[in-house]
């Protein structure tokens, strides 16, 4: 025997115990009068409560589909900035892969072992291999700015 572990299995059934006992005694208290009517109070006082604030999800809907419209505007246009509005943008990077090919010199073996070419890849493997960091980072080219949000100052 194993004494340890008989104090471990022990010290569980009695904290399974004392759980076990612990909801059966909430299951009852759930169960009394006196909980279902303040349950019932809480739910009416919370209906009273919502039926007092206004519904906001048209609002937001309506809010929602100006700022795409506004945001579809300033892509279409190139606009990037504005002084009424807060505009957060991100650009897009990718990797071209025939540019790779030709900065590795149209090495074919070197190009699969990287196979699917990443952002993070290439990184990585011009740290390993500088000799074609500067050919390399070249092959990054970012995209046009993609506004992720706007809002009114």
């Amino acid at each position: 025997m194993d004494p340890i572990l008989d104090s471990l299995i022990d010290n569980l059934k009695e904290v399974s115990k004392s759980v076990r006992d612990m909801q059966k005694f909430r299951a009852t208290i759930e169960a009394g009068e006196e909980y279902q009517k303040l349950l019932s109070e809480k739910e009416e006082i919370e209906d009273k409560m919502n039926s007092m604030l206004p519904d906001m999800s048209l609002f937001l809907q309506e809010e929602e589909k100006r700022k795409n419209e506004l945001k579809k505007y300033m892509l279409k246009n190139r606009i990037y900035s504005n002084d009424r509005l807060a505009v957060k943008s991100r650009r897009s990077k990718e990797v071209k892969c025939y540019d790779v090919l030709g900065a590795l010199g149209g090495d074919i073996d070197t190009f699969m072992l990287m196979a699917s070419i990443t952002q993070k890849k290439l990184k990585e493997f011009y740290t390993d291999n500088p000799v074609y960091k500067d050919q390399l980072k070249h092959c990054i080219v970012e995209g046009e700015p993609v506004i992720t949000d706007v809002s009114i100052y």
